[in-house]
C-alpha cells in the first residue's frame, strides 16, 4: 500500500481505517440488516452510534442514533435496519450507513451497497471543503452521495485521510495543516459510473 519511495497508494487510507481498533459495520445475511459495532481494543468503548439509509441522490430517510458501549475485543450487534424499508427506497438508488462517533466526531463510518457499483444511480456531487480559521481543520460536505473523494491521486501529500465516502449532509473534519496547501478534490468515483 506504499511505493518504492514510500508514497502512500490509494488503497492506503482505506486499508488503515479497515485496522482501527474500532469500527463499524453493516452487514446483510439472509434477508436481515444488522448494523455491528467492533471493539478490538483491551479496554470497552463508549460513544455514540448513528445508523439509518441514506440516498445516492440526497437524504436520509432513516436517520437513528442512540448511545452504545462496545465491549473489548468483540463484535457488538447494535442495530437493525429494515430491508423491506430498504427495498422501498430501491436498491440501486439508497444505501445503508452506520457511524461511531465520540464526543460528536465520526472516529469510524462504514456503508453497504447491494447493487453493482455499474447499476448504481449515483448523482453529481458539489463538495463543499471549508477550512477552520486557523487552517488546521478542514470539513468536507455534500448533498448527495460523494464516493471515494480523493484529495491526492499521487501519494506526494501526507494527507491525515483520503479516498472516503461522504454521506448526504452529514459533514466530515479532518485534520489539516497549511504546508498541505488549498484542499482540493482531485477524483472522484461517482464520475466512473456517471461517465460510462
Amino acid at each position: 500500500i506504499v511505493d518504492y519511495y514510500l508514497r502512500r497508494k490509494l488503497a492506503f487510507h482505506p486499508v488503515r481505517r479497515a485496522f482501527q481498533p474500532v469500527s463499524a459495520v453493516v452487514a446483510e445475511d439472509e434477508g436481515t440488516v444488522t448494523v455491528f459495532g467492533v471493539n478490538d481494543s483491551p479496554n470497552d468503548w463508549t460513544g455514540d452510534l448513528r445508523f439509518g439509509l441514506f440516498r445516492f441522490d440526497g437524504g436520509l430517510p432513516l436517520d437513528d442514533s442512540r448511545p452504545v458501549t462496545l465491549p473489548a475485543n468483540a463484535s457488538t450487534p447494535l442495530a437493525k435496519i429494515s430491508r423491506a424499508d430498504w427495498e422501498q427506497q430501491g436498491f440501486a438508488q439508497s444505501g445503508a450507513f452506520a457511524a461511531l462517533l465520540a464526543d460528536g466526531r465520526v472516529i469510524a463510518q462504514h456503508r453497504l451497497l447491494l447493487e453493482r457499483f455499474k447499476d448504481l444511480a449515483l448523482a453529481q456531487p458539489e463538495i463543499e471543503m471549508a477550512l477552520a480559521e486557523d487552517g488546521l481543520t478542514l470539513t468536507l460536505r455534500s448533498d448527495v452521495f460523494a464516493w471515494g473523494v480523493c484529495l491526492d491521486l499521487n501519494g506526494e501529500a501526507p494527507l491525515p485521510d483520503n479516498c472516503f465516502d461522504l454521506l448526504p449532509g452529514i459533514e466530515r473534519t479532518m485534520a489539516w495543516s497549511p504546508e498541505l496547501g488549498e484542499p482540493k478534490v482531485v477524483a472522484l468515483g461517482n464520475d466512473l459510473v456517471i461517465g460510462r
